[in-house]
């Protein structure tokens, strides 16, 4: 996603981090957000989670360490060791959960906006949904039907999102997406 920002990664990053300056932006932020991305847990290398197992551990580390030097690769730019304690991001879950009640219509506009996004999500996107443990899953099988180009390695999208409206905030990034896709050869 952050590839296809239109100010690149380092606007995604700035979204991020509450419009902070890229020199703020320190490795162990950097590392916090992916291991929150896609292991849903707080990075600290002095508190790791015990329940896993050494290989486990060592495979995460390494997959977020090799996430963290794609992303700089990619940037040509060079986090600054250690973390920036002074940032403030956008982990809503790290917040104090509060609840507020509104009026029955704007839930009713929210439930509609959801079962829109599934529709569209299904027969003008493709995509299938499956539940696995407990989680909806939304996934779409994508051919490369040109013998002309190498074959593209194949990626995978991930989005994380808590409760709120659902996909429809996504739904003209996955239509560039899908787009792109096309452009360069790949049926979706």
């Amino acid at each position: 996603y952050a590839g296809l920002f239109e100010h690149g990664y380092e606007g995604w990053l700035k979204l991020w981090f509450h419009e902070c300056d890229m020199a703020d932006i320190q490795r162990d932020n950097i590392l916090e957000l992916f291991y929150w991305g896609f292991f849903v847990e707080n990075y600290d290398k002095r508190h790791l989670n015990t329940t896993l197992s050494e290989q486990e551990l060592k495979w995460r580390e390494q997959f977020v360490e090799n996430g963290l030097r794609r992303l700089e690769h990619a940037m040509n730019h060079r986090f600054e060791s250690g973390k920036n304690d002074a940032l403030y991001d956008r982990f809503n879950n790290k917040l104090d959960v509060s609840i507020d009640c509104y009026p029955l219509g704007l839930y009713v506009v929210v439930s509609a906006l959801q079962v829109c996004m599934n529709l569209a999500m299904r027969w003008y996107f493709g995509f299938e949904c499956e539940h696995i443990h407990g989680v909806k899953v939304w996934h779409k099988h994508i051919n490369d039907t040109n013998s002309k180009k190498e074959k593209h390695d194949a990626h995978a999208l991930l989005f994380l999102h808590g409760i709120g409206i659902g996909l429809a905030p996504y739904f003209y990034f996955l239509k560039a997406l899908l787009r792109q896709l096309r452009n360069l050869g790949v049926q979706s």
